[in-house]
């Protein structure tokens, strides 16, 4: 709304600029693809997921870390691999 974007100032972007950050044209739609490590796949088999999304298209990935006992190592270490 008007008032929200008055207070927080709007999008900084909007999605004209995010389709410019991600090379999507404004005529197709844009992909994403959320990983959730917390099901326990394993970091080699998250980077074959990722890579075969890359390779279709995919503009945005999440990764969705809930892991309530993950170190940042684990973090990094899918990061890496990713």
């Amino acid at each position: 709304s008007p008032a929200l974007a008055a207070r927080f100032g709007g999008p900084s972007v909007g999605m004209s600029g995010i389709r410019q950050r991600v090379g999507a044209s404004a005529d197709q739609p844009l992909l994403m693809c959320i990983f959730k490590p917390c099901l326990g796949v394993p970091v080699d088999e998250l980077a074959a997921m990722l890579h075969t999304q890359a390779v279709a298209g995919t503009h945005l990935v999440k990764d969705d870390e809930v892991l309530g006992d993950a170190t940042l190592a684990d973090a990094q270490r899918r990061l890496h691999a990713c």
